[in-house]
């Protein structure tokens, strides 16, 4: 065949991002077009194209090149957009990023129909799903994007009429099935994998499970141990075995299925009946998997789809419509729960009648296959008639319009990024001073080193002509002398020493103190000070008797109060502090289990702790003890020792104390021992960790007798792979009364800041893990005041020179008590961490503060971050500055706030509190 005739097709959707239902769109839309068109060239757009590329035979060239995505507009003879459901707005739709690398969601998709105006090529948008469109800009955008293609289809009936609801003709609108119902399993390859992992679809049924992680609405993410309650019940009639099949495992907790059905699996009772395959496969082997499986239960749409491919029955959980559209499709709208409103009951009930129905059920689908494939094969002809000019092309004024005002918008953006570009290059030129500033120290401190080096070298010389002097020799003549007369350590030197103390070294020092009382004080001032030191020593039996009573009497009223009680115990047995500049998780948690009907013990320090004798009543039901005195501890240790198992003792990772023993001694006492894995375990955050620390990390991850709380996703993959049960995954959360506070005058300190330009503000430490360039972009902006909040947690602020800007306002750490007395005079929120491992561990407890303020928050993007729809998350400090925008025209958006909200709520320390103690089976 002639090269100068081959046709290329260039190809958008979600690709690369390692999800197996639009890896199977894809892999679908190409074997159709390839087996009807011999010698076509494709160019794929992906977030991965070096494995795009490799996966599926074309070329491929990134989301974010826009050079490169212009490149391959030019030479293409035709543009697909599909399929899938990418016209949704969860998350918003970033406004002014239209083919710039900022673009994202519906940005993205239909900057694909501006790309094909721009170049005058046939555009087809390919079987998509839409919905839902919470945003104008959503729903403006996802019509504009229809109106600039030559054809359109979509994969269901309720895609069609929402489409046609914003204004699209809904004559020009086609549906066509999701091109994935024509892929054909690899049922040889998925034998083998079910092999290696031990799992025998003849020996049991296998019941396949596919779900992703989703905590949006009421519910949040509680339908995970409905689940597990169901798949239990459903174990105890049924002889089979459960397989739970990842089509995702990426970084974002949203992407990541492994770790969903690891939680799930931790809930449920039959754990030995159940088994996660370690990785997402290829879509062929996915579907060859589900082939091997009696019944599917499928959040995923695509787990849904290849069910339907090859004829097994499936129970659909509704977390998207897109999922309810395709289950009526398929006729088995019965086997559909909505996750918000199912219960264990009706799951259970579900499954039985699934179960009971599947002969049906693969009948029904074996009878509608071939019906859905052909109308699937009816989308790959439009294609190609588009692709050969035998489909009238339609008409487009409105893609004049759409480019010239790209055009105006890019120019603007163009004249900003020069400026910033223009400041970038002036903090170039004074770090090139620092680091020659740098330089000429370092050449001054060499020198110092020398002399030093010097004067060392002489004193090492002047030791050595003492050492061997001849004094020195009669010295150590004398002691060894001193040593045969007088032992070390006998009773002859304990009486020398004794007459040497009471016969010169005491009355020495009397007759000193003496003379210097008579210079200072005068005779009779002398006279009289010897009085009250004696009337001191006289008292001082009485003053120690009295201590001992009201020692042992608190101690004995502490105890009391620990037998009266029948409820559970929160015991906190570190001197942390209860008074401190921070109010830290655990803190709050203590103080929840005593709101929650519990008795919480709190480990008090008498540093910050100042009245505290033995102990104090801190709040109702909470008592802080001096936990520095370990005979009050071991006493607080024994009383609730006799109270059974009913205490949970907490330990911090960040504790630099107990010992991986004094665990082990816990547990025999009795004691329900819960290790909170708070932070990843480094110097960079405590300081140098002592070796015990690292070596209890290890001994009670492996230990299951311990429960173990991670407060991050990344923390929580590590505890996984040490254990099987006994753990959770439990964010850092929020004190919602405590934020939510009338709007007063603004602290003195603060008021500098009141300008007519934005607030953006920030509070925590101000430590070398903060972005202080991005910083410096933000208080040179023009048109916001940077308010920073927090302890210099080391020197990286100080050298930062951000001090002295006349836009930013560093007003020092202040109590938590009064720290919401700042935030509700903030304009937008923000944290602008680094990327590192140490942060992507971190749950930053500062966002949900800012949730539970109503004030909006951009982020890094960070993997902690990214899970919440109210954080603005932004891959580039570019990004960033846009999202600090958004942030700022989101401030009295009643939807935004409205999930600020939602989320804050979700995340309140009380619900952090009831997850641990249910964990540790403890009766609320």
């Amino acid at each position: 065949m002639d090269n100068n005739n081959k046709k290329t097709i260039l190809v958008a959707g979600y690709y690369g991002f390692g999800n197996v239902g639009d890896e199977a769109i894809l892999s679908a839309i190409l074997t159709d077009l390839r087996k009807q068109r011999e010698g076509l060239e494709f160019i794929v757009i992906s977030s991965n194209p070096e494995e795009t590329a490799a996966s599926h035979n074309v070329r491929s060239v990134h989301w974010k090149e826009i050079n490169a995505l212009m490149d391959a507009a030019r030479e293409c003879d035709l543009i697909i957009l599909g399929g899938g459901g990418i016209f949704q707005d969860y998350w918003g739709t970033p406004a002014g990023t239209h083919l710039t690398e900022f673009h994202w969601g519906i940005s993205y998709y239909s900057s694909i129909g501006l790309l094909a105006s721009l170049f005058d090529k046939p555009f087809m948008i390919y079987s998509v799903g839409i919905g839902p469109l919470l945003t104008d800009e959503g729903k403006r955008w996802t019509r504009l994007a229809f109106e600039l293609a030559d054809a359109a289809t979509v994969r269901d009936v309720e895609s069609r009429d929402l489409l046609a609801s914003l204004g699209f003709p809904k004559k020009q609108i086609l549906i066509k099935p999701d091109p994935a119902l024509n892929l054909s399993p690899k049922l040889k390859a998925a034998a083998e994998i079910l092999q290696a992992e031990g799992i025998s679809p003849k020996e049991r049924p296998m019941v396949g499970v596919c779900i992703r992680n989703w905590t949006e609405g009421e519910k949040g993410g509680a339908w995970k141990q409905e689940l597990a309650s169901a798949l239990d019940a459903f174990l105890e009639k049924h002889n089979a075995q459960i397989v739970f099949i990842p089509f995702q495992v990426g970084e974002h907790e949203l992407e990541n299925d492994y770790t969903v059905s690891v939680e799930v699996i931790s809930m449920m009772q039959n754990q030995e009946r159940t088994k996660v395959l370690p990785q997402a496969y290829s879509p062929e082997v996915v579907e060859g998997l589900i082939a091997r499986c009696r019944v599917v239960i499928g959040m995923r749409l695509h787990s849904l789809v290849f069910a339907a491919s090859v004829g097994v029955p499936s129970v659909a959980l509704i977390y998207d419509p897109k999922v309810k559209n395709l289950m009526k499709f398929l006729g088995l709208s019965d086997y559909a729960l909505d996750l918000q409103t199912m219960n264990v009951d009706s799951l259970s009930d579900t499954f039985h009648y699934l179960w009971a129905d599947q002969k049906q059920v693969r009948a029904s689908l074996a009878e509608q296959g071939e019906k859905f494939k052909q109308l699937v094969q009816t989308n790959t002809t439009l294609a190609l008639k588009l692709l050969d000019q035998k489909t009238k092309r339609i008409e487009k004024p409105v893609a004049l319009q759409l480019i010239r005002d790209l055009a105006v918008k890019q120019t603007g953006a163009f004249f900003v990024r020069e400026k910033e570009a223009q400041a970038l290059t002036a903090d170039v030129a004074r770090l090139n001073q620092q680091v020659a500033d740098q330089l000429a120290r370092i050449a001054i401190n060499e020198y110092e080193i020398d002399r030093i080096q010097k004067i060392v070298d002489y004193q090492q010389y002047q030791l050595h002509e003492m050492v061997h002097s001849t004094s020195w020799k009669i010295a150590l003549i004398f002691q060894k002398i001193r040593t045969t007369l007088i032992p070390l350590g006998s009773r002859r030197e304990k009486l020398v020493r004794f007459l040497f103390n009471w016969f010169f070294r005491k009355p020495r020092a009397l007759i000193s103190r003496i003379r210097a009382s008579i210079r200072t004080n005068g005779l009779f001032g002398a006279i009289l000070k010897g009085f009250v030191a004696i009337w001191v020593s006289l008292t001082y039996p009485i003053k120690k008797a009295i201590f001992k009573q009201r020692y042992e009497r608190e101690l004995k009223e502490l105890e009391t109060i620990i037998a009266g009680h029948n409820g559970f115990f929160d015991l906190f047995h570190i001197p942390m502090g209860w008074n401190t500049m921070l109010f830290q998780r655990f803190q709050h948690v203590s103080l929840q289990s005593a709101k929650l009907g519990g008795i919480a013990i709190y480990g008090g320090h008498p540093t910050v702790d100042k009245d505290i004798f033995v102990y104090k009543k801190a709040a109702e039901n909470l008592y802080v003890f001096k936990a520095t005195d370990p005979q009050i501890t071991e006493r607080i240790l024994q009383a609730l020792e006799k109270k059974g198992n009913s205490t949970v003792l907490r330990i911090e990772s960040i504790d630099l104390v107990t010992t991986a023993e004094d665990v082990e001694n816990f547990l025999r006492r009795g004691f329900r021992v819960v290790y909170e894995y708070i932070d990843e375990i480094t110097s960079d955050i405590t300081g140098n960790v002592p070796e015990l620390v690292r070596d209890r990390h290890q001994a009670l991850l492996r230990n299951e007798a311990v429960f173990v709380v991670a407060t991050s996703d990344q923390l929580y993959e590590e505890v996984a792979r040490h254990r099987a049960k006994n753990f959770v995954l439990s964010t850092n959360g929020v004190d919602l009364e405590n934020w939510r506070i009338p709007k007063g005058e603004p602290p003195v300190d603060m008021k500098s800041a009141f300008t007519g330009n934005t607030i953006v503000a920030y509070h925590g430490a101000l430590a070398k893990w903060l972005d202080y360039d991005l910083l410096r972009m933000i208080a040179d902006e023009g048109s916001y005041e940077l308010v920073l909040i927090g302890h210099e947690h080391d020197d990286a602020f100080e050298k930062s020179g951000l001090k002295s800007h006349p836009r930013v306002h560093f007003l020092g750490s202040k109590p938590y008590s009064q720290l919401n007395q700042y935030a509700i005079h903030y304009g937008v929120t923000i944290l602008p961490f680094k990327k590192s491992n140490l942060t992507e561990a971190v749950s930053p407890v500062k966002i949900f503060e800012y949730m539970a303020a109503l004030k909006p928050i951009v982020t890094t993007d960070l993997r902690e971050c990214k899970k919440y729809k109210s954080c603005l998350t932004a891959e580039t400090n570019e990004e960033f500055m846009l999202q600090l925008k958004r942030a700022t025209d989101l401030r009295n958006d009643a939807e935004y706030l409205k999930v600020l909200d939602t989320e804050a709520n979700e995340n309140s320390w009380e619900h952090k509190t009831i997850e641990i103690l249910n964990m540790t089976g403890v009766k609320l």
